[in-house]
């Protein structure tokens, strides 16, 4: 799958400079952090479900000691889907906004040739 992110999530009070360097270091997150500590976005090869998990166990590592806020909208360039992670209270939300479109079955069309017709005589 290849995966589009956009948006960040900010952390207040940042990160710590041993946080960020742990972060950095252990790349187990599949979030990248800034410099300062302020904000997290995702790392671009890691996919959806490791993207919405790292970020839920950084948010429970940070619990009493920082907040998360914001949004990233995640888009599969493969299928054409769309969905929406939302970070607030401490809560990751995951919201589809566009899914995968429906492959065509075939036509609507009615084949009057391969339809078998009765013949019926009517007395009027």
């Amino acid at each position: 799958m290849n995966m589009e992110y956009v948006g960040l999530v900010e952390v207040d009070p940042c990160f710590s400079r041993d946080e960020v360097n742990w972060i950095v270091e252990a790349n187990a997150t599949g979030w990248i952090v800034s410099r300062d500590g302020r904000v997290l976005g995702p790392h671009p090869g890691v996919d959806l479900e490791a993207c919405v998990q790292g970020l839920r166990d950084l948010i429970s590592l940070g619990r009493g000691e920082h907040t998360f806020e914001g949004a990233v909208a995640v888009y599969d360039t493969e299928c054409g889907s769309l969905v929406l992670l939302t970070v607030h209270n401490g809560k990751v939300s995951r919201r589809t906004l566009r899914s995968r479109p429906v492959p065509a079955t075939g036509s609507n069309v009615i084949d009057l040739a391969s339809r078998r017709r009765r013949a019926r005589s009517r007395a009027i």
